[in-house]
């Protein structure tokens, strides 16, 4: 099940997600868990979602075409 804070935080918007992703240091294992949240009406353009868990996570028609690749 997603992370309630990570959801909410991505929901106020991608340099915001960005910026906690960056910070989050050992937390961010909890960071990455979108599991089974409902993204479909996330502007997600440029946000970090590296190895982020998206397991049966509902995008809907997001685009993802800009979401940034920081993996190897």
């Amino acid at each position: 099940m997603a992370n309630q804070e990570a959801l909410a935080i991505l929901k106020q918007g991608v340099k915001i997600w960005n910026v906690w992703r960056a910070g989050s240091g050992s937390a961010i294992m909890i960071s990455r868990d979108l599991s089974y949240a409902d993204l479909s009406d996330a502007n997600l353009n440029g946000a970090n979602l590296d190895y982020a868990n998206l397991d049966s996570t509902v995008f809907g028609s997001v685009d993802l075409s800009t979401v940034v690749d920081w993996g190897p």
